[in-house]
């Protein structure tokens, strides 16, 4: 059985929030101290940007005749 693709977008939108959910939780939870929460960004932050060139990369490398 094949799935629409609106209702597999909501599940993986629903899937990505579920993150912040849990952050959230544990943000009010508990005390989390300044150094813990810079590392857990400056982390998040190189995963999104290096997510960013591969997708670049590869359009790029199309784009050029490179593949």
């Amino acid at each position: 059985m094949m799935i629409p693709g609106y209702i597999l977008a909501g599940l993986w939108g629903a899937t990505g929030s579920c993150a912040l959910l849990i952050g959230g939780f544990f943000g009010y939870k508990y005390n989390i101290s300044k150094r813990v929460i810079v590392v857990i960004k400056a982390f998040s932050s190189g995963i999104l940007i290096s997510a960013v060139c591969f997708e670049l990369l590869f359009e790029a490398c199309a784009y050029g005749d490179l593949i």
